[in-house]
């Protein structure tokens, strides 16, 4: 008996890794790719509005978290 419940939780881990490994790829295939312009773009509206960065954010669409990625690539160069 107690070989049938290890079966059974390690079928249920299986299937919650493949479930995770799904859901990574539905999510990279449908996360939304900017241009360079774009996200140049993105930061000369953010730095050009007096107030709230969230909220210049919020209007355009575009996640707070990816603020801080944008200006760095922008730093260095990178689109």
């Amino acid at each position: 008996m107690h070989h049938n419940t290890q079966d059974k939780n390690q079928s249920a881990e299986e299937r919650s890794q493949d479930t995770q490994r799904f859901v990574r790829q539905v999510r990279s295939a449908t996360r939304r790719k900017h241009t360079a312009e774009e996200k140049a773009q993105v930061l000369e509206t953010v730095e050009a509005t007096p107030g709230s960065k969230g909220k210049v954010l919020l209007e355009l669409g575009v996640f707070q978290e990816r603020l801080l990625p944008l200006e760095s690539q922008t730093k260095i160069g990178k689109p």
